[in-house]
């Protein structure tokens, strides 16, 4: 059986204390997002990653710095957060995004391949919907409604998608 008895040890304290403040300024930094101040959502995934740094906060980092216009910093922190955990996918899924905007349509394919492949990722549709995009870029309509399509498979509820698949 298990040994419970460290479980009010100082140190499983401090480890659940720890976690509580990391998950409070994720929320802080999700709330500041939806607010549009993303200088200030910044400032909370910062704080968040000072409690524990993981690939969900350097992906977050990332997104804010995107959306403060410094796609630099947003690759940057999408590809650290890829160095820690090479199986979440909105970090490859993101990267591609940002490289997609610079114009890199072939290699964003690579990314939100990369992303598809990931076994940790929630909205398992983004990068089906991301590459459909590319693929409209490219032109190779009928590999674009294939992308859609795979997506609205894995999101049934998706509305815009719908409509997207329907033109």
């Amino acid at each position: 059986g298990e040994d419970n008895s460290n479980k009010n040890s100082p140190l499983v304290f401090l480890e659940m204390k720890r976690e509580e403040k990391h998950e409070f300024y994720l929320h802080k930094g999700h709330y500041f997002i939806a607010q549009k101040n993303y200088e200030e959502a910044k400032t909370n995934f910062y704080r968040a990653r000072n409690y524990k740094e993981t690939a969900e906060v350097l992906t977050l980092l990332a997104w804010s710095y995107s959306l403060l216009g410094d796609k630099t910093q947003a690759k940057s922190y999408c590809l650290k957060a890829v160095q820690i955990d090479s199986q979440y996918g909105p970090a490859y899924n993101d990267f591609g995004n940002y490289i997609l905007a610079d114009g890199q349509v072939q290699e964003s394919l690579r990314w939100f391949e990369l992303a598809k492949r990931a076994h940790n990722y929630q909205n398992r549709e983004y990068p089906y919907i991301n590459a459909g995009r590319a693929y409209v870029l490219l032109k190779d309509f009928d590999q674009a409604l294939t992308e859609f399509s795979l997506a609205l498979t894995i999101a049934p509820h998706h509305h815009e998608l719908h409509e997207t698949v329907a033109k």
